[in-house]
C-alpha cells in the first residue's frame, strides 16, 4: 500500500509522514516553472528523471533492515519550492546539508518537469538526475554524482567521483556550471560527432 500525501497538506509550512509498512511514501503536485523541488536524504540514493505528468512526483522507498516505523518523510512548502526529506525518530525539521544520521537508507526518486529546478542531496549515497531540462544542483559526501541537464550544474562530492553531461553548448548560459571533488575525479563524456 503507498501513501498518497493530499494537496490540502501541502498549504501547512512543514509536515512530517510516516513512511508504511511496505517502506514507500509517494507525493504529487505542482510546481511552477522557475521555482525548485529540493530532495534532502542522509543515508540513500537519489535519482531524478524528467516528468511527463507537468508534475513533481516523488517516490521514497526504506530499504535495509531498519524498520519503516523509524522513518519519516518531511514536506515543506516554500513560496518558491517544495522540500521533502527523510526525517528519523525525535526529528522535526531536516537536517542541514551534509549531517549523517542513523536510521534507515531511504532511497528518493522524483521526476522533475521542464524548467523547475532540481537540488539533491544526500551524505551515504549517489545522486544521479537524468536528462532533466532545468538547472540542477547535486550534492554528496560518500558517492557519486551522474548527471546529465539542460541547464547549470552545480555539482560536488568529497568520496566519489562526477560524471556530468551539458546538453547545451557551453557557451549557452553556463556561467554558473561549478564541479567540485575532493577524493576522486570528474569528466565529461564525449558526445559523438556527426559527420
Amino acid at each position: 500500500m503507498r501513501f498518497i500525501l493530499s494537496l490540502a497538506i501541502l498549504a501547512l509550512p512543514g509536515m512530517s509522514q510516516p513512511v508504511f509498512p511496505d517502506g514507500a511514501f509517494e507525493w504529487h503536485g505542482p510546481v511552477a516553472r522557475g521555482s525548485f523541488i529540493e530532495i534532502r536524504g542522509i543515508n540513500g540514493n537519489v535519482r531524478a528523471v524528467t516528468s511527463t505528468s507537468g508534475e513533481v512526483e516523488v517516490v521514497a522507498k526504506v530499504e535495509g533492515k531498519e524498520s519503516a516505523a523509524s522513518v519519516q518523510v518531511h514536506l515543506m512548502r516554500h513560496g518558491n519550492g517544495v522540500t521533502i526529506c527523510s526525517v528519523f525518530p525525535g526529528e522535526t525539521v531536516c537536517r542541514a546539508l551534509g549531517d549523517t544520521g542513523p536510521g534507515a537508507r531511504v532511497n528518493f526518486e522524483v521526476r522533475v518537469p521542464e524548467g523547475v529546478s532540481f537540488l539533491g542531496s544526500t551524505v551515504n549515497g549517489g545522486v544521479e538526475a537524468e536528462a532533466l531540462k532545468s538547472d540542477v544542483q547535486a550534492y554528496t559526501v560518500n558517492g557519486q554524482v551522474r548527471v546529465s541537464t539542460t541547464g547549470t550544474l552545480q555539482a560536488k562530492t568529497v568520496n566519489g567521483s562526477i560524471t556530468a553531461s551539458l546538453l547545451k553548448p557551453f557557451w549557452s548560459g553556463r556561467q554558473n556550471s561549478r564541479l567540485s571533488t575532493v577524493g576522486s575525479g570528474w569528466c565529461f563524456p564525449r558526445r559523438p560527432t556527426l559527420r
